[in-house]
């Protein structure tokens, strides 16, 4: 049976609201919108997986039996059971904007910051942790990274969250030396 529109945006804000509650419930804000995004990377990389999801072929127990196999032991078993209870109400579609929704409001509730890490190579977690706890100490709230790769940056990162952009690449330092270099022979 086919959900609704009026339904199926109800059951978006139900399953945000239930995502909510179990990370309160569990102290595992974090954790849940890690998932999330591991969640929504891997719908947006791999497009046989988006496919097989979205796709009324394959039945929602096929469909269940697979999540549960490939997540098992990686993500958090309540975690899981709220997405097998996604694809059973045929909201599967709305997987993305269900997690979105969630990892925003989260953020929100929890006074947690999205920062975006980008950089020319993917930084080792050690690295992104020690960014994050960097800026918490600066600015005394909490952090969450993503780190995104920029093949044009030559060396450095840049660092972007709110309305705030720290930038250490080193095409950044080239263009500040440029601009005080033009700034002199204009004097």
């Amino acid at each position: 049976m086919m959900t609704t529109y009026n339904n199926k945006k109800e059951n978006i804000i139900n399953f945000v609201d239930l995502l909510l509650e179990y990370s309160d419930k569990n102290n595992s804000a974090l954790e849940y919108i890690e998932f999330s995004k591991m969640l929504i990377n891997l719908t947006k990389i791999n497009k046989l997986f988006n496919i097989f999801l979205n796709n009324f072929s394959f039945s929602n127990d096929i469909k269940k039996d697979k999540i549960k196999k490939i997540f098992s032991g990686i993500i958090n078993n309540e975690f899981i059971s709220i997405i097998l209870t996604i694809i059973d109400f045929n909201c599967i579609d709305s997987l993305e904007e269900i997690l979105n929704n969630f990892i925003e409001k989260c953020n929100t509730k929890n006074d947690i910051t999205s920062v975006k890490i980008i950089s020319a190579f993917p930084l080792e977690s050690i690295q992104v942790k020690k960014i994050c706890s960097t800026l918490e100490k600066k600015y005394k709230k909490k952090f969450i990274a993503s780190n995104l790769i920029n093949n044009e940056i030559i060396g450095g990162i840049k660092i972007v969250f709110n309305d705030i952009v720290i930038d250490t690449t080193f095409s950044n330092k080239i263009n500040l030396i440029k601009k005080t270099i033009i700034e002199k022979e204009n004097e």
